[in-house]
């Protein structure tokens, strides 16, 4: 089994190298990392809340698509960044981009902010930056950060301007406002203190993107400027730091004639699931709760796959683990839950694996995959190192 599907914990083995409190991200506790992953979320969220108010006031259908299309990617963003949070595998956008195209892409994200404050933006790519960038989600997480930033401290009739240039072997993104720039006795500390000079500012964004451009063999500065406050973000053409490590598309995985069985309360992501497993060649039954359960199983169907929400079996766990080893004793389980404290008791040893909510499609597929490869007729005897014990944890998300 991949390690993307193995039941492991969220966080990993224990770490007994470092204190109980250190985060996965080096020099921070577990609340200032997750106080970080929170703050750009919530910048993620500010740009998809407001194309979507475009969208909505749109009078063209094109434009509301488009619109739509933004929000959406900047979701996709937002989940992204929650599942590296969690110490979750990241799947990849699928997409590669070019400086140029990155800044014309972060700039386009903020318009909204930016209208509504009367703030005018403005990008200026250098020559040679068509060249595509690596690590493209990290860096427009950070320049949506500092756009926001400028925006923010910015007055109606202001600029805000991101520019991207090419030096030797880096692009140079630089964002510059006209606002009051950063007092003098601020700026020794901008990077490290969670002290915010914007209202209602966290102080932890700067120190958590100079942090990521870091980690990425890149860096985040202030540097002088005429007249208000001016970020360079340096970034080289193919990330040496350690990102965390993103998952290939399998868009090509198949469950051809599998039978599979979604316990799932969850209208929209039991929907969701049909349509990714039947679209693969599966044959999905969906059972909403108890009751329809017990009316699928009462038909003793042929299973090969089963995937199991906790909320329909609320209080009765036991039972509904009893009843399905009983109807397809051969047919793997499949944990899908958000629980923090894990697999419950009633639970360990009987199912295969658990995939924590919110989780990617993607990873649920393959999860899939390797499970029904692993119990296919020709694979009679048992695997060691694809059957970890349902004890050792779960894969985040």
């Amino acid at each position: 089994m991949s390690e993307s599907s193995r039941l492991r914990d969220p966080r990993g083995p224990s770490q007994p190298s470092g204190p109980p409190s250190e985060g996965p991200e080096s020099g921070l506790t577990s609340a200032e990392h997750f106080a970080c992953a929170l703050h750009e979320v919530g910048n993620a969220l500010t740009v998809v809340l407001g194309w979507l108010d475009v969208a909505a006031s749109s009078e063209s259908t094109a434009d509301a698509r488009a619109a739509i299309g933004i929000a959406r990617e900047h979701a996709r963003r937002g989940q992204v960044m929650t599942r590296r949070a969690i110490g979750a595998e990241v799947p990849s956008s699928h997409e590669e981009r070019t400086a140029a195209h990155l800044a014309e892409f972060a700039l386009t994200s903020v318009l909204p902010q930016a209208d509504a404050l009367g703030v005018t933006l403005r990008t200026q790519p250098g020559p040679g930056t068509n060249g595509t960038v690596h690590g493209g989600d990290v860096i427009l997480q950070i320049l949506t950060n500092l756009l926001l930033n400028g925006i923010a401290f910015s007055t109606a009739g202001n600029t805000v301007t991101l520019e991207v240039e090419r030096r030797d072997h880096l692009f140079v993104f630089t964002v510059s406002d006209e606002g009051p720039g950063i007092p003098a006795p601020r700026r020794a500390e901008l990077f490290h203190a969670p002290k915010s000079t914007r209202m209602g500012g966290a102080g932890i964004g700067l120190p958590h993107s100079r942090q990521l451009a870091r980690q990425a063999g890149g860096d985040l500065s202030l540097v002088p400027s005429a007249a208000g406050a001016c970020f360079e973000l340096v970034w080289p053409f193919a990330t040496t730091g350690s990102l965390r490590a993103t998952l290939a598309p399998d868009s090509a995985t198949h469950l051809s004639d599998a039978r599979v069985l979604v316990i799932e309360d969850d209208l929209a992501l039991s929907t969701l699931v049909e349509l990714s497993f039947g679209a693969r060649g599966a044959e999905v039954v969906v059972a909403p709760d108890r009751a329809a359960l017990k009316a699928v199983l009462a038909g003793r169907p042929v299973l090969d796959l089963i995937l199991l929400d906790l909320s329909p079996a609320e209080g009765e766990l036991e039972a509904t683990l009893a009843e399905l080893a009983r109807v397809a004793p051969d047919a793997p389980i499949v944990l899908m839950s958000g629980q923090p404290t894990g697999v419950p008791p009633e639970a360990e040893g009987r199912v295969e694996c658990w995939v924590r909510k919110p989780f990617d499609m993607e990873e649920l597929i393959r999860t899939a995959r390797d499970l029904l490869a692993r119990t296919a007729p020709a694979a009679s005897t048992t695997t060691t190192s694809a059957s970890t014990p349902a004890a050792s944890a779960a894969e985040p998300t």
